[in-house]
């Protein structure tokens, strides 16, 4: 019976090892805690360097305090003792290392006393400068996070996340608004925190995150980072497709996800970005962009009166913006020309209303007196010749006081690409004999973009072959 207790024991510490070696297998926050949530707080190990010395605070160093009334205090500690990893552990069981954001504030073992706050809407966060609060944000993203593999050589996990928590003081306390130097905040040297690291593993990847954070923080030459300051790309029509390729002078090399905005894609092709779309954007649309880089969107703040201030997780707060358009009507030129060589006395006139609701439509007059009898037609030089803008056509279209009475003034497609005086086709198709006389308006000349199509060799399913009235009289 005894050696059954024993065997049973055995077995109980086995399953409870192994639970052990489960656990730690897996990173400690890769089950997320969520808004709302409660934790206790406690104290792990002390941060051993790849050196083997520990890192400790300084002695003594001065702190900024912030208030919820917008004050702020400053205090001074002693210091000069070993820091120590800052766990939570929260109310489903799971276990946090975090990152303190208010240094010099008191963190003491509790149960159940902290509460997390989105980091979007944190109220202490809010209490920050807004360079101090972006800083600490960017930091998120390429600061040490559990599981994460390490930057540079020559460090272990300790050395990573003292650089993390490093970087995140000085912002916090005002000794760095950037990520390109650091600076007094009146109060405290600007090396008060970075001297815990100096010369030590950490400093390298202290160094990797600061580059890190100041590559992140730059957006493509392209895009701004304000949206009412986004410059307008817009399409090449002779390309004939609604295609361009724009280059990144600041050789970002990153890729974009978009957040906002419809219709177009983007890919890229080292610094190079390419927009497509399938259809004619007429207005400009404005795209918000971010980088496309694996950052969970996870972070929190965990606060606890009187008590300091930490966070876990990760966000991105560096987005930029670029609107789009496809189209464009350019400039027509006209130019008078004859067969004789004679310009004088040819006119045209500009006037009426385009498709975008614009004064614009240009008539054409007879150059010269014409009889016409029925069935007669007539190819009439109209004087001038016209430069049309890429991506459009022109057209003559008949005026409707002509077309009244049975004549038909139109002219054929004029390209792009055509440079020639250009010719109205008028015909008699009314009963009688007509005399047009010189000078009279015979014709619209409309410009209007055109469409290149697509052509496939097999239709659509969506109209049935039916026509000439099979859906109905």
């Amino acid at each position: 019976m005894a050696n059954m207790k024993k065997h049973g024991l055995k077995r109980i510490l086995a399953f409870l090892l192994l639970a052990v070696c489960l656990c730690g297998v897996f990173p400690s926050q890769a089950f997320a805690a969520s808004v709302g949530q409660k934790a206790s707080s406690w104290l792990g190990g002390a941060y051993v360097g790849s050196d083997g010395r520990h890192y400790t605070s300084p002695a003594p160093y001065t702190y900024l305090a912030y208030q919820k009334d917008g004050t702020v205090d400053v205090h001074t500690s002693s210091g000069g003792t070993d820091y120590r990893h800052y766990m939570l552990t929260d109310s489903d069981g799971v276990t946090h290392p975090v990152f303190c954001v208010e240094s010099g504030i008191p963190y003491h073992t509790s149960d159940n006393t902290y509460t997390s706050e989105g980091g979007k809407n944190s109220g202490y966060l809010n209490l920050l400068p807004s360079d101090s609060r972006r800083g600490i944000i960017l930091t998120t993203i390429y600061g040490w996070k559990p599981g994460a593999s390490l930057p540079v050589s020559g460090i272990n996990e300790d050395d990573y996340k003292m650089a993390t928590q490093i970087i995140l003081w000085e912002y916090q306390q005002q000794l760095r608004s950037d990520p390109y130097s650091r600076h007094g905040n009146g109060h405290a040297s600007a090396d008060q925190y970075f001297s815990v690291v100096a010369g030590r593993p950490a400093e390298r990847a202290y160094d990797w995150i600061l580059r890190k954070v100041a590559s992140h923080d730059t957006v493509p030459s392209f895009t701004a980072s304000a949206k009412k300051d986004a410059p307008v790309l817009e399409w090449d029509t002779r390309a004939k497709v609604y295609t361009l390729t724009v280059t990144d002078t600041n050789n970002l090399k990153i890729d974009l996800e978009t957040l906002s905005g419809s219709g177009v894609t983007v890919k890229r092709s080292g610094n190079q970005y390419t927009f497509t779309s399938r259809q004619m954007i007429m207005d400009p649309v404005t795209f918000k962009f971010r980088k496309d880089i694996p950052v969970a969107e996870d972070m929190l703040i965990w606060g606890r009166p009187g008590y300091q201030t930490m966070m876990t997780g990760a966000s991105d707060p560096v987005s930029f913006y670029v609107k789009v358009k496809t189209e464009t009507y350019g400039t027509a030129r006209i130019v008078k020309t004859s067969e004789d060589g004679i310009v004088s006395g040819i006119r045209f006139n500009i006037s009426g209303t385009d498709i975008l609701g614009n004064k614009v439509n240009e008539d054409v007059y007879m150059p010269y007196d014409c009889t016409l009898k029925t069935g007669d037609v007539e190819k009439v030089p109209l004087g001038f010749g016209i430069e049309v803008p890429d991506g459009c056509a022109a057209y003559v279209f008949p005026r409707s006081s002509m077309a009244a009475k049975g004549l038909v003034c139109e002219l054929p497609p004029v390209d792009s690409g055509y440079r020639g005086e250009i010719h109205a086709i008028i015909s008699n198709v009314s009963s009688r004999t007509q005399a047009i006389q010189k000078g009279a308006r015979v014709g619209q000349l409309i410009i209007t973009p055109v469409v290149i199509a697509d052509f496939v060799s097999t239709l659509g399913e969506e109209r049935g072959t039916g026509g000439f009235g099979s859906t109905g009289e």
